[in-house]
C-alpha cells in the first residue's frame, strides 16, 4: 500500500502554479455519485450491484472474496460516478 505522506507529496510536487492548494485531506470525493443525474439513480446502483453481489452466476465473485470491503466500496463508488455522468 503506498505510504499517504508520499502520495500527497508526490501528488503537490506537480502543481503547475504556486496558488494551487495542497492535497491534503482524502482523496475519495464523497458526494452523492449520482447528484444532478437522479434520472440515472436507479439504473446505476442496479448495474453497479454486481460489483458487490453474491449471486452465484457474479463473474466478480473470486474477487469479492479477496478484496478489502473498503476497496470494495470505493470501487463500488467509482462505479456509481461513471454510470451517473
Amino acid at each position: 500500500m503506498i505510504d499517504k505522506i508520499f502520495l500527497f507529496r508526490m501528488a503537490n510536487s506537480w502543481k503547475t502554479a504556486p496558488t494551487c492548494a495542497n492535497l491534503q485531506d482524502s482523496l475519495v470525493d464523497n458526494s452523492d455519485p449520482c447528484s444532478g443525474h437522479e434520472q440515472r439513480r436507479d439504473w446505476a446502483m442496479k448495474e453497479c450491484s454486481v460489483l458487490r453481489g453474491t449471486s452465484t452466476d457474479n463473474p466478480f465473485n473470486p474477487c469479492i472474496e479477496v478484496i478489502d470491503p473498503t476497496q470494495l466500496d470505493m470501487y463500488y463508488k467509482e462505479c456509481l460516478f461513471d454510470a451517473c455522468k
